[in-house]
């Protein structure tokens, strides 16, 4: 058990939600890219099509690597695709606009765990800060709308998407960025929030247990998701070691 925690940030998939569908989904974003610049008016082959889902799909691979801190930059990587495969997008959409095209039908394929709303009610009840700190490729928008379909975006103070920012964890200028933004909706108690009150939740070692742990936050390991191995293995060991987030409120009386 642990005592004192006053924030509790949360990691995003595998923690509080699935992603099994997520990868089959790329493939609907990259059709609906692809249809949407046709409706421009923009022709795009079917060697220029396959060449993108290609390099997108290696480029998600990539992404995916625990140690890597530089997130995937949608726009860019469209802008690139189009410049190789002499396409013009200048059809009147900005990049950005274009990444939110891109990643819209990616909205509805992460499944809630079972408990998660009311697990988070209960400990915003007891005043706790909470916060969701997440490595997702999704666009900003995207990511904004499928916390809202999955009514948990009231529930927390703060979201770090890392698509918003183009870092990732372990990068420890996540932590640093997710301490302040928990310490900055705490300020209206009156007192000071510190590291060693913020639990981090995630299951994944790396990105959840050893950068969390440096900054001087509480750790607690979540089974089944991107770990369920050997704490002996572990290079930090966490505070807590969790089957499921729904045994939080319990450990934390």
């Amino acid at each position: 058990m642990l005592r004192n925690i006053k924030a509790i940030l949360f990691d995003w998939g595998g923690t509080l939600v699935r992603c099994g569908r997520q990868e089959r989904v790329f493939y609907a974003c990259i059709d609906a890219f692809v249809e949407h610049l046709h409706g421009r008016g923009v022709s795009v082959t079917g060697t220029a099509r396959a060449v993108l889902e290609e390099s997108f799909l290696a480029a998600m691979n990539a992404n995916q690597n625990v140690e890597n801190t530089q997130e995937f930059d949608t726009s860019s990587f469209l802008v690139d695709w189009a410049y190789n495969q002499a396409i013009d997008l200048r059809v009147g959409d900005e990049p950005d606009a274009l990444a939110e095209v891109f990643w819209r039908p990616w909205v509805g394929c992460l499944d809630l765990m079972e408990g998660v709303e009311s697990c988070l009610g209960r400990l915003v009840s007891r005043g706790c800060i909470i916060g969701l700190v997440s490595n997702v490729a999704a666009a900003p928008a995207a990511c904004e709308a499928e916390l809202a379909r999955q009514g948990l975006h009231s529930l927390f103070h703060f979201v770090y998407f890392s698509s918003s920012y183009g870092i990732r964890k372990p990068s420890p200028r996540v932590y640093e960025s997710a301490a302040a933004m928990a310490k900055s909706a705490w300020s209206g108690s009156g007192r000071g929030l510190v590291e060693s009150e913020m639990l981090f939740v995630g299951d994944t070692p790396v990105a959840d247990i050893d950068g969390p742990a440096k900054m001087g936050m509480r750790t607690a390991l979540v089974r089944g998701g991107n770990w369920s191995g050997d704490l002996e293995e572990l290079r930090t060991k966490p505070d807590l070691v969790l089957d499921s987030v729904n045994d939080l409120p319990v450990l934390l009386e």
